[in-house]
């Protein structure tokens, strides 16, 4: 078992050096429409969203109401500080061929897709997006 353990570790330390690229992502079709927002959120599950180009609000959920859409904010907030950039800006929802929804934050350069959390989920920010221009 620890010859097994030294092995796992030795690869995942040769995969970090080298910076290989991941490889098991699903294939991303070409971007149909997205829209750039700007969101605020806290621990307590609320979520202010706004249209970035416009300040115009979106939604605006009470405590417990936002909480899907504050777990991306703060999922997206700790890559910025990963990376020591501004905590600040955008991010683009952006709908994908196939119907899959993600959220990039250009500023991190971490891309969500959103497929994997549930429709529900997916619904909250499908909402956001909806009858939006390209």
């Amino acid at each position: 078992i620890s010859l097994l353990l030294v092995c796992v570790v030795c690869l995942v330390a040769f995969v970090r050096i080298t910076d290989q690229p991941l490889v098991a992502q699903a294939p991303r079709g070409p971007v149909l429409s997205e829209r750039l927002l700007q969101i605020t959120s806290s621990n307590r599950g609320d979520a202010k969203v706004l249209d970035a180009l416009t300040g115009e609000v979106i939604v605006d959920h009470a405590a417990g109401r936002g909480v899907f859409i504050s777990t991306i904010d703060r999922v997206v907030k700790h890559r910025r500080r990963l990376h020591r950039v501004a905590m600040d800006g955008p991010v683009h929802l952006r709908l994908r061929e196939g119907g899959l929804m993600t959220v990039f934050d250009p500023t991190s350069e971490i891309e969500i897709d959103l497929a994997s959390f549930g429709k529900d989920n997916i619904a909250a920010f499908r909402a956001l997006c909806d009858d939006q221009p390209n």
